[in-house]
């Protein structure tokens, strides 16, 4: 006789008996207070936003901006939920949720708008109630092909650091020929980007 315990929330079982995250529950990605970063997010997933964040949001899942969060961005989301201060363009694929402690300076696109009394909103907002358009939105915004994956070289001098990126696999192999026939310094390393 065994006890079956009950999962975590967030977790279920498939038809398998393997345990895995409800992609609606489960938060892939957190900008956390006092937090500030700059660059692009491609996540499957949610991603909670509660520090400051600049540049780039792509998910089929979820976009949650924090009471305290503060994001300067282009938001390409399943659905976006907005409580803190937001500047930039957004578009979702089911629907814009604007809370009352939420602030949002840009244009918006999505087939359903939720408005709490007391946000702040200047922007213009499209609601897209066709599903060609909808479609088109979804092929243009969410289904590009993904750019191939750059690293970041760091190579010590004394104590001056230098770095290039390198986006070509080619030339990230020859790199570490190089290191191997001892061309380039011992104390190189390499952090993907």
């Amino acid at each position: 006789m065994s006890i079956e315990k009950p999962l975590q929330p967030g977790l279920k079982m498939n038809i398998n008996g393997q345990i895995t995250a409800e992609s609606d529950s489960f938060v892939n990605s957190i900008i956390g207070e006092g937090t500030t970063l700059h660059g692009d997010f491609d996540i499957n997933g949610l991603l909670r936003i509660d520090g400051t964040f600049y540049g780039r949001v792509k998910t089929s899942g979820k976009v949650l901006v924090g009471k305290n969060g503060n994001a300067e961005c282009e938001i390409y989301a399943g659905t976006v939920v907005i409580g803190g201060k937001v500047r930039g363009e957004i578009i979702a694929l089911e629907k814009i949720i604007l809370l009352s402690t939420g602030e949002l300076i840009g244009n918006i696109k999505t087939p359903r708008l939720t408005i709490e009394e007391g946000v702040i909103f200047d922007g213009k907002c499209e609601i897209i109630d066709d599903t060609d358009k909808l479609e088109k939105i979804k092929k243009e915004y969410f289904e590009q092909e993904q750019p191939a994956p750059a690293y970041t070289y760091v190579r010590q001098a004394g104590t001056d650091y230098s770095e290039h990126t390198v986006s070509n696999p080619a030339e990230q192999a020859q790199k570490y020929s190089a290191h191997a026939e001892g061309s380039v310094s011992e104390k190189e390393t390499q952090k993907v980007t």
